[in-house]
């Protein structure tokens, strides 16, 4: 996975026209600092707030969101893969709300593992009064039915990820692989107009003009 420091050298190395021993303005310092701004952006992340039920919340906890995550059909029932390794919370809160189809108004039931087998026997809660619920198996989100026989193909996950002020420069970020290009695409824009040297001046024959050489 990519770290601050991995995405900063691929943008100085883009903006060095991929000559490593080219001139620049830009202090890699900076692309780090920027990262942090950027991938905020494209996560949509926010502090995560204590529960109103009195749970406590590790400090340097914040939501991330990760939008058309694929689902997949495997024995009439349908999973999708989470992108990232999401914090351990307690009652699986680390995946803090899964949409469907990225209605934010009308969010999957979640479930404890293994709970829907215990519900689906119960005749007056069967089918979670239609309602679609999940249960969550290692890295899969299992749902309660094929939810793509009902035409959605995709889901938004939000899921608690540590703080990006928190991580450092050399630790896995929480951005999936598909993720990286478009985050270095928008740092490349911030800083392709700074102070990048012009390789196609002969700094020699430069300096003998200085000095007054021929």
């Amino acid at each position: 996975m990519a770290t601050k420091y991995s995405l900063a050298e691929q943008v100085l190395l883009r903006l060095k026209n991929g000559r490593p021993d080219m001139a620049t303005g830009v202090d890699i310092r900076d692309i780090i600092e920027a990262s942090e701004q950027v991938i905020s952006e494209v996560l949509q992340m926010s502090h995560f707030q204590n529960m109103q039920n009195g749970e406590t919340i590790p400090a340097g906890t914040s939501l991330a969101t990760y939008e058309n995550i694929p689902v997949e059909t495997k024995s009439n029932r349908s999973v999708a893969k989470i992108p990232v390794v999401p914090m351990y919370l307690p009652r699986n809160m680390g995946v803090f709300a899964v949409y469907l189809d990225g209605k934010y108004d009308c969010p999957a039931i979640p479930l404890q593992t293994g709970q829907w087998n215990l519900i689906k026997c119960q005749g007056l809660i069967n089918g979670l009064a239609g309602n679609t619920g999940y249960e969550l198996y290692g890295r899969e989100i299992l749902f309660t039915h094929d939810i793509k026989k009902g035409g959605v193909d995709k889901v938004t996950l939000l899921l608690a990820v540590t703080d990006l002020s928190k991580i450092s420069d050399f630790e896995p970020l929480p951005l999936p692989k598909n993720y990286e290009a478009g985050v270095a695409d928008r740092l490349f824009e911030i800083f392709v107009n700074t102070g990048i040297a012009d390789n196609n001046i002969d700094v020699t024959n430069e300096n003998k003009n200085r000095n007054g050489l021929q």
